[in-house]
């Protein structure tokens, strides 16, 4: 009888190529966003869960796989249609007011291709509100597009050093680069992190943890030096130089951090060869 287990074989290599796939998906959603079409993030969340079920189904070896596989995902869309939409409301009220619990959650959230906050962020009055030209503005991208400049630096400008964040961190591997370096370039273009943030957590999951701590750094450092930087539409990395001013200042901080976290993934993968 065969032994029950959910290792795949070749661990999560199979990862690579669904990610790099739905990393031109991301980008082509990303591309009808700025076009003005509505619930990509809807849709990347089926291609998402579509892809992946596929590949980690073909590289299930055994019928015992197969069904974890399939559990797994049945459980996943279960908790978003009967659960997710009032829970997101619940974890958006507690965390509005606090960039460094939104940057954090939010990118943990992405990792599972749930945009919902990040969204009611950007376009709801969680972001904020303000009451400007005889009209109320919800949303923090709402209120950085109208040039009041209100709550910018609370919820956008991390974002920006996010991007440089994960260049760094892509550009320190040495085994699957090239697959890596696409799966982050796409990231940074789109500014859709999901791809990204999957590939670290199942096949690189220090620097995944990595991430994170850059995620909670990049939003503590805007908001305490009060950095306004934001961006007209899901916070893609030409978003930033588009529509803001200081970009110089901000970029020289990008590229340090840049800087930092290539030294500090390379001192991680330097250790656990030791």
């Amino acid at each position: 009888m065969a032994k029950f287990s959910i290792n795949f074989k070749h661990k999560f290599t199979f990862l690579y190529n669904a990610l790099v796939l739905l990393s031109f998906i991301s980008a082509a959603l990303y591309a009808a966003r700025l076009l003005g079409a509505a619930n990509t993030d809807k849709i990347m969340l089926a291609f998402s869960i579509a892809v992946l079920s596929l590949y980690a189904l073909a590289a299930a070896g055994t019928i015992y796989q197969k069904l974890t596989v399939i559990l797994v995902f049945l459980i996943l869309i279960t908790f978003y249609i009967a659960v997710w939409q009032d829970f997101s409301a619940y974890l958006a009220a507690h965390i509005a007011g606090s960039a460094v619990k939104y940057g954090v959650l939010n990118m943990v959230l992405n990792t599972f291709s749930l945009g919902d906050i990040e969204y009611m962020f950007a376009f709801t009055s969680y972001g904020g509100s303000a009451f400007i030209d005889g009209e109320i503005v919800n949303g923090a991208v709402n209120l950085f597009n109208s040039g009041s400049g209100y709550n910018t630096p609370l919820y956008l400008t991390g974002k920006f050093f996010l991007h440089f964040a994960a260049a760094g961190i892509a550009l320190s591997f040495k085994e699957h680069r090239r697959q890596i370096l696409i799966i982050a370039l796409f990231a940074v273009v789109s500014g859709n992190f999901t791809c990204f943030l999957i590939l670290l957590m199942f096949c690189k999951t220090p620097y995944y943890f990595i991430f994170l701590v850059f995620s909670f750094l990049s939003y503590l450092l805007s908001y305490m030096a009060n950095l306004s930087a934001g961006y007209f539409c899901s916070g893609g990395i030409i978003e930033f130089y588009a529509k803001n001013d200081a970009v110089i200042y901000i970029t020289a901080l990008g590229v340090l951090i840049l800087c930092i976290s290539y030294y500090v993934s390379r001192l991680v993968h330097e250790r656990k060869k030791c």
